[in-house]
């Protein structure tokens, strides 16, 4: 089965496999290609991604899959979580004209909603 795999650069490569194999045996086959080392490979076609167990089918067949880069990411360290949620979250909010405030506020600072004291906690990120 042939199928037609669009590498980073814009150019197509005709890659020829059988029907049973795994997309890994693809990545394995375009790294020699395209000089991307295997663990940075993912590929998709339309909104489908597929990892290297995922198996072909035939409507795969002769269909044109984009190869992209898999981007590495790692953990926030957590005096910076800390931080961000410090000046991110813990803010009160005034719920007449929408003003963030310090937590620790009573009245709004604004003048357009009276300085009313109608206060709610801002909500949290998920």
């Amino acid at each position: 089965m042939q199928v037609f795999v669009q590498s980073i650069d814009g150019q197509t490569i005709p890659c020829e496999v059988e029907e049973g194999s795994s997309f890994g045996d693809l990545m394995h086959q375009l790294e020699d290609v395209t000089k991307v080392p295997f663990e940075h490979m993912r590929l998709s076609w339309g909104i489908h991604c597929y990892n290297e167990e995922s198996v072909f089918t035939p409507l795969l067949n002769e269909k044109t899959l984009v190869l992209n880069a898999r981007l590495p990411g790692g953990v926030i360290e957590p005096s910076l979580l800390i931080l961000a949620s410090k000046y991110n979250c813990e803010k009160m909010i005034c719920r007449k004209c929408y003003a963030r405030l310090h937590p620790k506020a009573h009245n709004c600072r604004k003048r357009k909603c009276g300085h009313c004291n109608n206060l709610r906690p801002k909500k949290k990120l998920k």
